[in-house]
């Protein structure tokens, strides 16, 4: 478990910083563009590649790759596994030209023709047009990730975020702040930093790969057994993955498409914020775990893959239930702390915070999710992931056309975390019924019980703490809000551990060891 918990702890580091620097982009994002129809252009062009990277890249390519290349590796050899890594990597960049030449074909037309679309739309294709060769650089950038994490190199995978976040940054505020580019100019010099660090993206695991295990690319349309799985595989998940990303592409062109010129920048920000304790912990935890179970079915240890699934469930749990509730209850002092500067003043503030709010309460059910799908990824399981997916996307689609015209974003809002826990309950439902995989009997349990008492524990305090921190005198606003974040944070930490050490709850058990082993003072002969 040592091993689990170090990786996990380096590829969360790598994640944190990229996370750091992706809220700092962000601020300079809300501060250029506020509430604009432009910066909804932008995220909604921004959407769109980044619907083929998950489905295509990181998502179901990799979850049927890795399982795969791990069996080759172990049971052929090293060459054998970068060959077949070759033999995808150039299927998938031809599948991927062809996606590219038809989406730009269709761009182009759309903005040759006479139509009568207002202007947010037009800006909104223009800009999609731009971003969209992002889709090659990412998408094969993340195979050779995967490749990586399957060897148990981590660090470049985890790094790679932020090579993008750098060239956005550097965008933003040379661009938007130095030179004082603004408006449309800026959102299309966004989409070409978002070219430039694509590229990048690709060229530095592309490296660590041929560094770290002699790898070299080249054209490669031979077949194999190993091919024909990986097909097989990613068909059926191809559409579980096509289904939960029209899911996004749905919430955000209805939310382009409200009076509200704001609701699709609102929804972007309260998803970074959430995405913040989801990244850096429950996919980092996903990715570290995802690789062992495939090695561990791969030996036929079924054993080992309980254990190592149940410890990914319980950390999960541990991590994500606590932040929903702390995100939810900081909203206001984070987004006042955080983004309102420039553009983006107390008006946005206010309309986002409950938006925000209602998009915490989804938060856990999100991981626990992801979680289980790459649980069944790793049992070769696609179809039912597929059948959560459509679940999914059929709730979200009900309940935002009931709930939008009533509540306008915050109806999306509620509607994305439902969809969220009608698609977790039914993976739960189907894991337990047909796979019983959690093996109480070689002593893991995801510990459901400890973690919600400390949560609770935690949110007294920060509830208590903030409404304190709220009375003191000669305090404006925007002070009490960072006090409140810098001096609950910690201390909600504090809670949080301590009552998980009461609990004996196994990793802060290990950690308290670990500790103690540190500084215990050499025994004298």
């Amino acid at each position: 478990m040592s091993g689990i918990l170090g990786n996990i702890s380096l590829v969360s580091g790598f994640t944190i910083l990229s996370r750091v620097l992706g809220l700092l982009r962000d601020m300079l994002f809300f501060a250029c563009f506020g509430g604009s129809y432009i910066g909804g252009a932008f995220v909604l062009a921004f959407t769109l590649p980044n619907l083929f990277r998950r489905m295509l890249g990181e998502g179901t390519l990799s979850s049927a790759f890795i399982p795969v290349f791990s069996d080759t590796i172990e049971t052929k050899s090293l060459a054998e596994g970068l060959s077949l890594l070759n033999k995808v990597l150039t299927r998938l960049a031809f599948g991927l030209i062809g996606i590219l030449l038809l989406g730009l074909s269709l761009f182009f037309l759309v903005q040759s023709m006479d139509l009568s679309i207002s202007p947010k739309w037009r800006l909104g294709v223009e800009l999609c047009s731009v971003t969209l060769p992002y889709v090659l650089a990412i998408c094969l950038s993340a195979l050779i990730v995967g490749a990586l994490n399957a060897r148990k190199k981590f660090a470049p995978g985890a790094s790679s975020p932020i090579i993008l976040n750098f060239a956005m940054i550097a965008t933003l505020g040379f661009g938007g702040i130095v030179y004082g580019l603004e408006g449309e100019d800026l959102a299309l010099a966004l989409c070409v930093s978002v070219l430039v660090g694509g590229v990048l993206q690709l060229l530095a695991p592309a490296f660590s790969l041929h560094r770290l295990e002699g790898w070299k690319y080249k054209l490669d349309f031979g077949r194999s057994d190993e091919l024909s799985r990986i097909r097989e595989l990613f068909v059926v998940g191809a559409f579980g993955a096509a289904v939960g990303q029209v899911n996004v592409l749905v919430s955000r062109f209805l939310g382009y498409s409200l009076p509200d010129d704001g609701a699709v920048s609102m929804l972007f920000l309260t998803s970074r914020l959430t995405e913040l304790p989801l990244g850096v912990f429950a996919i980092s935890i996903a990715t570290v775990v995802f690789p062992e179970m495939a090695r561990l079915l791969g030996q036929k240890d079924e054993s080992g893959f309980r254990r190592a699934f149940t410890k990914g469930l319980r950390l999960t749990l541990v991590i994500t239930l606590p932040a929903a509730m702390g995100l939810a209850l900081l909203a206001e002092p984070i987004l006042v702390t955080l983004f309102q500067w420039g553009r983006f003043g107390s008006g946005e503030v206010a309309e986002t915070v409950p938006i925000l709010m209602l998009a915490s309460f989804g938060l856990p059910f999100y991981a626990v999710a992801a979680f289980y799908i790459r649980g069944f990824h790793a049992r070769k399981d696609m179809k039912t992931p597929l059948q959560a997916a459509f679940l999914s996307l059929v709730a979200n689609v009900v309940l935002s056309l009931v709930l939008m015209p009533h509540w306008g974003v915050l109806g999306l809002a509620g509607a994305n975390g439902l969809a969220a826990v009608f698609q977790t309950l039914y993976l739960v439902f189907r894991w337990r019924r047909e796979s019983d995989l959690i093996d109480l009997e070689n002593g893991e349990s995801s510990c459901l019980f400890p973690t919600i008492v400390s949560t609770i524990a935690m949110c007294i305090v920060v509830a208590f703490g903030h409404s304190g921190i709220e009375r003191l005198p000669d305090l404006t606003h925007k002070a009490s809000a960072a006090i409140s974040l810098v001096v609950l944070i910690p201390l909600a930490l504090a809670v949080h551990f301590v009552c998980l050490w009461v609990f004996s709850f196994p990793e802060v058990k290990a950690i308290t060891e670990s500790i103690k082993r540190r500084v215990r003072p050499p025994e004298q002969n």
